[in-house]
């Protein structure tokens, strides 16, 4: 068990003494002295070294020997039994269990900031929507009482281009917290209205693709958690691929859905990422993922642009009708 031939141990206790480990040495001498006192059989884990030179975990059961009823203790009888396969399920256990609290913690978290971020969405659309409607009123009615005064009418004008930029800045930080296409309409309209926007904003012609997605809604946090990912996918191709053009697949099946975001770009190494592109972009997607079990898997080569596959279950959440609330907030793109 300890590697270790007979004569390489002499038949004492001081051989067991150099062999323990210098952590539990005390608690065993304290066992050791009370059952060589004459008290009951012991049972206890210590560790022992191994000929190697490691430690293994031994579990010890033993009791006092006497050649007389009430005569001393002569020796002590007993018996090792190695651990080293239950201690090593048990750190395999408790790795898991700590892999599924992080994980359960990090969904929490995640889906808690997703809940925020449309309470903040949806007050700021109420609060401001409702103050600029009333800002814009009050100009046009400045605008109609200065008319014919040449000077105030500029002012008036270049007031309500002010307005009229500040209500199109806070519709689109109210569409960026959190898209009310995602929640009023789903993930293909929220997606298609995303993409189009993106397609504008870094000159890149992209195109998205959907099958299976024309009945019911998919579950919240699938289709929230393939937004993100989608959005974190063409964030990199902006940043990272230099692309011509960019392919989007939204596809269900009948026990899953999948994502594939490909583009034409520069392409990369998988094993030799930088590390924002994986610290920031390829990392956060597979955290997002492992959320609602789903899996990423990244094709890439230098030259030869970049694919991200996203396959996620659909059997593990329930789906989810249209929500009924958010109305007035639908953002339309042209």
């Amino acid at each position: 068990m300890l590697g270790y031939e007979d004569h390489e141990i002499e038949p004492h206790v001081s051989a067991f003494e150099r062999l323990i480990h210098p952590d539990d040495l005390a608690r065993a001498s304290r066992v050791n002295t009370s059952v060589s006192r004459g008290d009951t059989p012991y049972e206890m884990e210590f560790r022992l070294r191994h000929k190697n030179g490691h430690y293994i975990h031994v579990l010890s059961r033993g009791f006092p020997v006497r050649r007389e009823p009430d005569g001393p203790v002569v020796r002590i009888v007993g018996t090792h039994f190695d651990l080293t396969e239950r201690k090593q399920a048990e750190e395999v256990r408790e790795r898991e269990r700590g892999e599924r609290a992080r994980t359960e913690l990090l969904g929490r978290m995640v889906f808690a900031q997703e809940d925020e971020r449309r309470r903040i969405a949806r007050e700021m659309h109420d609060q401001f929507g409702e103050q600029l409607t009333a800002l814009g009123l009050r100009i046009r009615m400045l605008k109609e009482a200065a008319a014919g005064r040449a000077n105030l009418s500029e002012q008036i004008a270049a007031l309500e281009e002010v307005a009229q930029q500040l209500d199109r800045d806070v519709d689109h930080l109210v569409w960026e917290l959190r898209p009310t296409a995602l929640d009023d309409l789903g993930l293909r309209a929220a997606l298609a209205n995303y993409i189009q926007d993106w397609s504008v904003r870094v000159q890149v012609p992209a195109e998205l693709h959907t099958t299976g997605l024309s009945t019911e809604r998919l579950a919240s946090e699938i289709e929230t958690t393939l937004y993100r990912i989608a959005q974190e996918a063409l964030n990199n191709i902006a940043k990272h691929a230099r692309a011509r053009h960019v392919e989007i697949i939204l596809e269900r099946r009948t026990d899953q859905v999948s994502l594939i975001v490909e583009d034409d770009g520069v392409g990369f190494d998988p094993a030799d990422m930088d590390g924002e592109r994986r610290g920031f972009g390829l990392l956060g997607m597979q955290e997002r993922a492992a959320l609602i079990g789903a899996t990423v898997q990244i094709e890439s080569a230098p030259g030869e642009g970049t694919t991200i596959f996203v396959r996620t279950p659909t059997a593990a959440l329930p789906a989810v009708s249209p929500s009924p609330d958010g109305l007035g907030m639908a953002r339309e793109h042209a």
